[in-house]
C-alpha cells in the first residue's frame, strides 16, 4: 500500500480548496451523488498509501468529478502532501500540510481536463490520542458540467499529420507546428495494420517535452484514448514516436496517425489577457544543497502568481521565497520534489499584482546519470 517518496509535478490545473463545513458534506453525501473511490487506515507515523481507483477511461465516460473530497473518521489526520496520477501517467502534488478533524474534510478541485484518475497517493498521520487510528476515505463528486473535455460534444478533432510505419522499430519526427493552433489533447490512430507504440512524446512550442504514457497495441482501425497535455492549453511544435507494425498475413505495413484536441477560441487565462513569462533560470548544483537567487525587478512588471519548472533531471525544492519590490518577503510552501519536465502548479502571490524583486531558492538535485538540473521561474502577469 506504499509507495517510495511523494514526486511533485503540479502543471497548474487543479486548486486546494480547503477544509469544508461537515453539515455541508453530510448534505452532499445524503444526495447520494458522491462516488467513493477509495479508503485506507492511518497510522500514527507518517505514512504513506496508494488509493488505486482502477478504472479504466470508459468508466470515466459517464462519471466526471469536479471535486475530490478527503474525510477524516475515527480520528483527526495530519495531512501532509497528495499526489493525483493521470491516466496518461501524468501527475500533480500538493503540499497540504492541514490537519484534517475526525468527522471534517478537505476538499480538492478537479478541473475536467484532469479527471481521469489512475491514483492518489497520500502523506498523512493520525493524531496520536485515545481514540486510536483513524480512516481516511476519499469521495469524487461529479461534475454537474457533462462529459470530460475530451468527450465533449462541439470540441473539434483535427489532424495533424501520418506516419508510414515499418515492421522493425522504428523511430519517427511528425512535425506540427506552432502555427496549427493550440491543443488540449491527442489521440492515436492506426491505420492499415495493427501498431505496437513503445514511445511518445509531444515536444511544445516553448521546447518543453512531455511524455505520455502510451505504450500499448493500438488496433488497425482504432484510436487511443484522449491523451491530455501537460497544461492542458498549448501549441505543439513537433510529436516524436518510437513503434513498429505488427506483422500480419496482409504483409501490409500501419500508418499512424496523430489527432489534436482544438482548444476553445477564448480559454480562461487568455480572456483574461493572462500571460505567463519566464522570470530567469538557474542551473541546480549536482551536490549538495544549493541557495540562488533569479533578479527580476520592477520593469518586468506586476504578477499574481508565480510557478516553478525543472528541466535536466529531478529537483528537490527546500525553500521557495519571492521578495516584493517594497523589500516584504513572501516564504511560499513548496518543499517537494518536482520531477524533471514537469512543474509547480500556479502558487499566488500574497497581496496580488505585486512587483518582484527576486526569487530565492534553496534545493538540491537528485542524484542521477542525466546531470545537472535547471530551474525557470515563470510569472503570472
Amino acid at each position: 500500500m506504499h509507495f517510495r517518496g511523494v514526486g511533485a509535478a503540479l502543471a497548474g490545473a487543479l486548486v486546494l480548496l480547503g477544509a469544508m463545513a461537515t453539515g455541508l458534506a453530510a448534505q452532499g453525501r445524503d444526495r447520494g451523488d458522491w462516488v467513493l473511490l477509495g479508503e485506507q487506515t492511518v497510522g500514527f507515523r507518517v505514512d504513506r498509501d496508494v488509493i488505486r481507483i482502477g478504472q479504466s477511461e470508459d468508466w470515466y465516460r459517464t462519471r466526471s468529478f469536479r471535486t475530490l473530497h478527503f474525510k477524516a473518521e475515527g480520528n483527526d489526520v495530519h495531512m501532509m502532501t497528495i499526489r493525483l496520477v493521470y491516466l496518461n501517467g501524468f501527475g500533480e502534488d500538493f503540499s497540504v500540510d492541514r490537519l484534517i478533524r475526525q468527522g471534517g474534510e478537505l476538499a480538492l478541485d478537479l478541473r475536467g481536463d484532469r479527471s481521469f484518475l489512475r491514483q492518489i497517493e497520500m502523506v498523512y498521520r493520525s493524531r496520536p490520542d485515545f481514540r486510536g487510528q483513524a480512516v481516511i476515505k476519499v469521495f469524487g463528486e461529479p461534475a454537474r458540467r457533462g462529459p470530460p473535455p475530451g468527450l465533449a460534444a462541439g470540441r473539434d478533432w483535427t489532424e495533424l499529420g501520418c506516419q508510414n510505419v515499418s515492421f522493425s522499430v522504428d523511430r519517427d519526427t511528425l512535425r506540427v507546428g506552432t502555427g496549427k493552433g493550440r491543443f488540449t489533447a491527442i489521440r492515436v490512430h492506426a491505420r492499415g495494420a495493427d501498431v505496437e507504440m513503445l514511445d511518445l512524446k509531444v515536444i511544445y512550442g516553448n521546447g518543453e517535452p512531455d511524455d505520455l504514457e502510451v505504450r500499448s497495441l493500438i488496433k488497425r482501425g482504432e484510436r487511443t484514448r484522449p491523451i491530455d497535455l501537460k497544461g492542458a492549453d498549448r501549441a505543439i511544435d513537433r510529436i516524436l514516436m518510437v513503434y513498429r507494425s505488427v506483422p500480419n498475413f496482409r504483409g501490409r505495413e500501419a500508418d499512424i496517425c496523430i489527432e489534436g484536441l482544438v482548444a476553445l477560441a477564448s480559454p480562461p487565462l487568455a480572456a483574461a489577457g493572462r500571460d505567463w513569462v519566464e522570470l530567469g533560470c538557474q542551473q541546480v548544483s549536482l551536490f549538495g544543497k544549493d541557495r540562488d537567487s533569479i533578479k527580476v525587478g520592477r520593469r518586468e512588471g506586476r504578477f499574481k502568481a508565480i510557478r516553478l519548472h525543472v528541466r535536466g533531471a529531478d529537483v528537490e525544492m527546500l525553500d521557495l521565497k519571492v521578495i516584493y519590490g517594497n523589500g516584504e518577503p513572501d516564504d511560499i510552501q513548496v518543499r517537494h520534489l518536482i520531477r524533471a519536465g514537469e512543474g509547480t502548479r500556479p502558487l499566488d502571490l500574497k497581496g496580488w499584482e505585486r512587483a518582484i524583486d527576486r526569487v530565492d531558492m534553496v534545493y538540491r538535485t537528485v542524484p542521477n546519470f542525466k546531470g545537472l538540473a535547471t530551474v525557470c521561474v515563470e510569472g503570472l502577469h
